[in-house]
């Protein structure tokens, strides 16, 4: 299923319950909030991926709350006629200038090399601003 369709489909289960004309800051609300409560999940550990994938337990409850910060999105993207899928095309795109491989994938971030992470990301806000300002 593409992206757009799931929209439709929140469009839909918003509207058949009347939640269609509820605020969109109150479900950007809510979104904000299933995403703290995935953080809390690990709240005082550092697990790598595999170590999360053998816990059933944190595993059910991610796949649980991942689901609400998705259908959140899509919820925000129904009542504000947004296109999901090029919203995230265009991120992708953008990330792809701000990140590219060439000059991450000689640090790692993951044990600590964010000196390098944060001079790239400076270096790519520096070039947004003087684009947005000419």
């Amino acid at each position: 299923m593409q992206l757009n369709a799931y929209t439709k489909k929140m469009h839909d289960f918003l509207k058949s319950r009347g939640w269609h004309t509820i605020n969109p800051t109150d479900f950007i609300k809510s979104l904000v909030i299933e995403s703290a409560e995935i953080l809390e999940i690990f709240q005082w550990e550092n697990l790598s991926a595999a170590e999360i994938k053998k816990n059933k337990v944190k595993m059910d409850r991610v796949e649980n709350e991942l689901a609400d910060v998705f259908m959140y999105s899509f919820d925000v993207c129904a009542l504000l006629g947004l296109d999901a899928e090029k919203l995230i095309n265009k991120k992708l795109e953008q990330a792809k200038k701000k990140y590219p491989p060439h000059m991450l994938k000689s640090h790692d971030v993951t044990k600590g090399d964010l000196a390098s992470y944060d001079k790239i990301k400076q270096e790519y806000r520096k070039k947004q601003k003087m684009v947005t300002f000419k």
